[in-house]
């Protein structure tokens, strides 16, 4: 989730911030790369 967030994370909460979506789009595009070569099996609870 902090790799997912971290960019915008910090313009959080701040006045006049545009709201954004986190959908599959946004997933994909921030944790693609990542996604394809983790073993995410470790996390599945």
């Amino acid at each position: 989730m902090e790799k997912l967030l971290e960019d915008i994370s910090f313009d959080a909460g701040k006045p006049g911030a545009a709201p954004i979506s986190i959908d599959a789009a946004y997933v994909d595009a921030r944790l693609g790369e990542l996604a394809k070569s983790e073993d995410l099996a470790r996390y599945v609870l």
